[in-house]
């Protein structure tokens, strides 16, 4: 099914793809592209595989599509003309996809317009009818729902209110959760844990456990304080103490992912020092897909 728009609808910089005048074809998108580290030995068959029997890492993704717009006058076409290219000076924004299934939720992507091509063919009528090729680049190659997480990944914009996420009462030496993913791809969470002003936390550490073994673990060496928070941030690989970056020597993780979510239930694992540590984790993530 076709893209339906990039940008938020009645802002400035949003554009709609199911417009009467805006005819769709080819799209394409590379977020099912694996990475290969295999690194062949001299003198022996075949090679070291890097990453051993686990999933192949990912680089960042692209999305295309063609398509064509209508027009019935030159200038009303030099009009459109002029608000796909001016998508190239947006940034990025938000892009969005409507599965097959017609009542399924939208998913969307965070992409910036990369090219944006078109041939002026005058033999052909371009004045009315002009094709154009539109590429994206995608820093987080996945199709998201917004029903995870709310319109807005970690924001509040436009009026649509920042969700609440998923907060456990996490409290003594070790607090146990589940999440879901819903999707077919694996997912990374924003976790925050943050103290009320009569609670404290030390060495506060996230784990995700399978078949009883810690696969993924995030821990940061310090006390956390009365009314302090800590964030961290698996999508953005990013670490914040009380709004600072705190990515340093007090932080440590096990996998260059730092927290994973598989499809379907985690089991997610919180674990002070002390039996009087308390805090309140929360766990903000989307439902994440490979495809549409």
């Amino acid at each position: 099914m076709p893209l339906t728009r990039y940008g938020f609808i009645g802002t400035a910089q949003a554009f709609d793809f199911t417009e009467s005048y805006v005819a769709l074809g080819n799209f394409n998108d590379n977020f099912r592209r694996l990475d290969e580290k295999i690194t062949d030995l001299p003198g022996s068959v075949g090679g070291h595989d890097e990453q051993g029997t686990g999933i192949a890492s990912q680089r960042s993704g692209v999305v295309r599509q063609e398509l064509t717009l209508v027009a019935r006058s030159r200038a009303q076409m030099s009009a459109r003309r002029d608000a796909i290219n001016g998508m190239a000076g947006w940034g990025k924004q938000r892009l969005y996809m409507q599965p097959s299934d017609s009542a399924a939720e939208e998913r969307y992507c965070d992409a910036r317009i990369i090219d944006i091509e078109y041939d002026k063919q005058e033999d052909r009528f371009s004045d009315l009818h002009q094709p154009f090729r539109i590429t994206w680049s995608v820093s987080y190659p996945r199709w998201l729902t917004e029903g995870s997480v709310g319109a807005i990944w970690g924001i509040a914009l436009y009026g649509q209110a920042e969700w609440p996420g998923i907060a456990l009462a996490a409290s003594g030496v070790l607090t146990e959760t589940t999440l879901t993913n819903s999707g077919n791809a694996i997912t990374h969470p924003q976790i925050t844990i943050a103290c009320s002003g009569s609670q404290t936390a030390e060495n506060p550490t996230i784990q995700r456990i399978v078949d009883s073994v810690v696969v993924d673990e995030v821990t940061r060496t310090m006390t956390l304080g009365n009314s302090e928070t800590l964030v961290i941030d698996a999508r953005d690989l990013s670490v914040l103490y009380e709004g600072n970056d705190a990515f340093d020597s007090a932080f440590d993780y096990d996998h260059p992912e730092w927290m994973r979510l598989l499809p379907g239930s985690n089991t997610i694992r919180v674990v002070f020092a002390n039996s009087g540590d308390a805090a309140t984790v929360t766990f903000k993530y989307n439902d994440a897909y490979y495809g549409v």
